[in-house]
């Protein structure tokens, strides 16, 4: 058997401190040769050289404290042993969570609940992985298995906000406005944050609960004071609430309204209120001016329809045509198309026929204009209100031209009734047919001050 310098030199050390051991063994044993008692039990005892007393103790002390080792050693195996197998479980996690990811991604719904399920029967612990599996289920259409999902995680983290908010999700696609409330205002006190509150906000405006909503508000805006979208919010609130407390009171809210419109001038809910309780108190004047306060504000043309209306039927033709312009002024695209046929119904409303004909005459150059194409439906209207136009003004073979152009196009195979595009404004046109069935004796149509 060949050995190697190395281990030469370390049997050569292993002898030499076995006879160190053995010399100061045999020194200790001379040096006290005094005989030592120990009773060990009342009819048991020891008589030795206090030098092997001495060894005795010392090697007790030694296997003493290779035992304690042996026990803390054992532990930290163990300790060890636990930490690399949680590090294998976070492994495992981390790729499985990738793969469901990826199959979520690439609309694998099915591959990616059953990776999520088998991390959560791995790790029943794991909050991401409910949290993962609610939202997989949801995107498949299982909201409540999705909000099973989420109760169980709530057992597992009744603190966490992610869990709280992913629930009153889940409750509100299931309907349940009250329970999602009540997972928002627990999100909100565990962990304050500004989407939690405008969620919960936004829920109990829904619900009536104005006081909670504002509630609510208060606590967005404290969390999130720069965010864009609060003045509109208290204002809303506040009109609600000013409606709830008048609402019984046509009097008093139609007062508080006008106070809260001209505090609130930016306030397009309140100006379009404002408009529908003058109008139902017989202000037309006054409904008329707020409507239009609320088209400037949100640009949308019907709120300019229900002003122009409104000036037709009390005989004010200057101001009806002035906001039935400032209408297709104010509009692009099909919308323009549609505010110029506005246009066109408030003229032949006012019994202007020859300045019907041009402005409908003048639609299809528009529409090339705005570069759009004419919906099959609005060409209907087009021909028919040019058939009225040409009617009333006695050009008989015109008018059963156009009428033949619809009849003979492709809009005669539609059943269903055509219902204008531009809403409240289609009340005009059954004034126009009024306006062209006059006698022969009636008085002539208003003249304008402004053509």
């Amino acid at each position: 058997m060949r050995y190697s310098p190395g281990n030469m030199i370390s049997r050569i050390n292993r002898l030499v401190s076995a006879i160190l051991i053995i010399a100061a063994s045999l020194y200790v044993v001379i040096l006290n040769r005094e005989p030592v008692t120990i009773r060990l039990a009342p009819s048991y005892e020891i008589t030795t050289s206090a030098g092997v007393i001495f060894i005795a103790l010392f090697c007790l002390g030694i296997v003493c404290a290779a035992l304690v080792a042996a026990f803390f050693g054992f532990r930290a195996y163990l300790r060890e042993r636990q930490l690399r197998y949680r590090e294998r479980l976070r492994e495992a996690f981390y790729l499985n969570m990738l793969q469901a990811r990826s199959a979520l991604a690439s609309g694998e719904l099915g591959r990616a609940k059953d990776l999520w399920q088998q991390i959560i029967r791995r790790e029943p612990s794991n909050v991401v992985a409910r949290v993962e599996l609610s939202k997989t289920l949801e995107r498949s259409g299982e909201h409540l298995e999705a909000l099973k999902v989420l109760d169980a995680a709530r057992i597992e983290a009744p603190e966490n906000a992610e869990v709280l908010l992913r629930a009153a999700e889940a409750h509100i696609a299931l309907g349940n406005k009250t329970a999602a409330i009540d997972n928002l205002a627990l999100a909100t006190y565990h962990q304050p944050s500004a989407k939690a509150a405008m969620m919960a906000r936004d829920l109990s405006e829904d619900l009536g609960r104005i006081e909670d909503a504002l509630e609510y508000h208060a606590q967005a805006y404290k969390l999130s004071p720069s965010d864009p979208s609060h003045p509109g919010a208290l204002a809303r609130l506040r009109l609600r609430k000013l409606v709830k407390e008048h609402g019984q009171e046509p009097v008093a809210l139609l007062r508080e309204l006008r106070t809260f419109a001209k505090k609130h001038t930016d306030d397009a809910n309140a100006w379009e209120m404002l408009a529908e309780h003058e109008l139902a108190a017989g202000k037309t004047e006054e409904a008329a001016q707020a409507f239009v306060r609320a088209a400037r504000l949100t640009k949308r043309l019907d709120l300019w329809y229900r002003a122009t209306e409104i000036w037709v039927k009390e005989h004010n033709p200057d101001r009806a045509l002035a906001a039935a312009r400032a209408v297709s002024k104010d509009s692009q695209g099909i919308a323009r198309i549609e505010a110029e046929l506005a246009l066109t119904r408030t003229l032949i409303s006012l019994g202007m026929f020859d300045e019907g004909v041009q402005g409908l005459d003048r639609i299809p150059v528009l529409a090339l204009e705005q570069d759009c194409t004419l919906p099959q439906d609005l060409s209907v209207e087009i021909s028919l209100l040019k058939s009225i136009c040409l009617s009333s003004l006695g050009k008989t073979r015109e008018a059963t031209t156009e009428l033949l152009q619809v009849v003979n196009g492709p809009a005669r195979l539609s059943t269903a009734p055509h219902e204008p595009r531009n809403g409240r404004m289609g009340v005009l046109l059954s004034d126009s047919k009024s306006v062209g069935s006059k006698a022969p004796g009636a008085p002539p149509p208003p003249r304008l001050s402004t053509p």
